[in-house]
């Protein structure tokens, strides 16, 4: 049917610190997030694919020519994007409904940290995010839920006219 369900998979309980509560499953989350972003950055850096895939990012005919074969390192990007997805997936949908619109507001959050970080910098698209999270919570418990998504907006603005590149991307020159 039309109605959105809710995911069986969920722990239930929390851990009280101080004053507030923080549920496991929000932890568990969090602790899954950071080692899926640490995982995918050893992977690219300390691995052969890895070295494949940034060489073919970089330039696929100089990659092409040095003998990576570009069309199975689109391959390899395409099936690691998609198990990275299901398990983001899995992680949402445990705190919130299923529904066929789930994944828009993270995957708009996602290119919001995208521009906001730049291109090109893994371990500065990690702090851009945690960064940018820690801010669209406080926004939120300061001014408001609604206010949350707009100061992310905000965020990118200022970012785009002060350095197009991100806080953390490298400018490219291409001469011709």
């Amino acid at each position: 049917g039309g109605q959105p369900l809710g995911q069986p998979l969920s722990v239930g309980g929390a851990i009280n610190l101080g004053g507030f509560a923080l549920p496991w499953q929000n932890l568990i989350i969090v602790v899954s997030a950071i080692a899926l972003m640490g995982a995918t950055a050893l992977f690219l850096t300390r691995t052969k694919t890895g070295r494949a895939i940034r060489a073919t990012a970089q330039n696929p005919d100089a990659a092409k020519l040095m003998g990576v074969p570009v069309a199975r390192v689109y391959l390899q990007v395409l099936i690691l994007s998609g198990m990275l997805a299901g398990v983001c997936g899995v992680l949402v949908s445990s705190i919130t409904q299923l529904s066929p619109s789930l994944g828009a507001d993270p995957m708009l959050k996602a290119f919001i940290m995208c521009v906001v970080a730049g291109l090109g910098n893994l371990p500065g698209a990690i702090i851009t995010s945690f960064g940018l999270a820690i801010v669209e919570a406080l926004v939120q418990f300061l001014a408001g839920a609604r206010w949350g998504f707009p100061a992310l907006l905000a965020i990118v603005i200022l970012v785009l006219i002060r350095r197009p590149g991100g806080l953390f991307g490298r400018v490219e020159v291409r001469r011709l």
